[in-house]
């Protein structure tokens, strides 16, 4: 909690045409100006390395992309997140997974698709 008695998940400042400094304000989804500027920050991302928790054996579900030591597929965890299971409701029913699996799973589709290659219409 900050001194104005909010809860800050982060705070980003901008450079100096202006943009101000921004917090970002825990469980609102909004950012909140602390100083000058009108423009937001733009949110920081942060790259999933996936490559050490996703693996590819042809021995293991097909040579379908799977969570490293075990046989759910990233399409399995994909299609659980698309029916609107929850995070915790996924972890619930399989232990041997975490967080940072599911956030791989993902990481590595938002990969696959930056790599597919769309051939323009006849």
């Amino acid at each position: 909690m900050d001194p104005d008695g909010d809860f800050v998940v982060g705070q980003n400042t901008l450079d100096s045409t202006g943009g101000g400094t921004w917090k970002f304000l825990q469980g609102t989804g909004k950012w909140k100006g602390i100083t000058g500027g009108d423009r937001r920050p733009a949110p920081s991302i942060y790259r999933m390395d996936y490559q050490g928790r996703i693996v590819i054996d042809p021995e293991i579900r097909f040579g379908k992309p799977c969570v490293r030591g075990t046989r759910i597929t990233v399409g399995d965890v994909l299609s659980y997140l698309a029916s609107g299971m929850r995070e915790d409701e996924i972890l619930a029913d399989f232990p041997q997974l975490t967080r940072d699996d599911i956030r791989a799973c993902l990481a590595f589709a938002a990969e696959r698709e930056r790599r597919v290659v769309s051939s323009p219409a006849a």
